[in-house]
Order: C-alpha cells, then sequence, then structure tokens
C-alpha cells in the first residue's frame, strides 16, 4: 500500500518535475520535499494544496490514494491546467 509520501513522489514525477525545480516552482524547500516523500513528516495543509495544485491532482488522491470522480467542469480544468504544464515544460526546454 503506498504511503501519503510515496504518492507525494509519484505526483511529482508524473508532473515531470525534479526535486529542485519542484521545489523552487513551490517554494517547498528540497529538504523538506525529500522529509515528505520519505515519510520523514507530514505536509501542512497549505504545502498539501501546493502539491496537489503543481501537480494537477487532487488532496483526496494525495491524501487517501483513492479516485474521487470529478464533476464534468472540474475534470475539463484539471486537464487544461495539465496541458498547460506539459505546454510550459515544452517552452522551457525549447528555450534551454
Amino acid at each position: 500500500m503506498s504511503t501519503l509520501g510515496d504518492r507525494i513522489y509519484t505526483a511529482r514525477t508524473r508532473a515531470g518535475r525534479s526535486q529542485l525545480d519542484f521545489a523552487a516552482r513551490t517554494n517547498i524547500p528540497a529538504k523538506r520535499l525529500s522529509q515528505l516523500e520519505n515519510d520523514q513528516d507530514t505536509p501542512t495543509l497549505k504545502e498539501l494544496i501546493t502539491v496537489a495544485r503543481m501537480t494537477s491532482t487532487t488532496t483526496d488522491w494525495l491524501l487517501t490514494g483513492k479516485v474521487k470522480q470529478c464533476t464534468p467542469d472540474e475534470c475539463a480544468a484539471n486537464r487544461l491546467r495539465q496541458i498547460t504544464q506539459r505546454l510550459n515544460l515544452i517552452a522551457q526546454a525549447r528555450r534551454r
């Protein structure tokens, strides 16, 4: 069974972010992020919400590992966030 730390790690890596990049974008220090991903500490509510938003997932999934059915509007908004994040990654890669 996966832990909260496992799910934070999974969400971050699925979003295509390294710990350092994710830390810089979220203002969660890399050391703190490592502690959270390794279940050495529990995230604050603010950290949990930040991780969920930055990875286009839900706090429900991060906390429980269960997927809540979203309304059509919520699903569309989530998908739009995912597409926007991918486009941003592509734009960043082109700038390098």
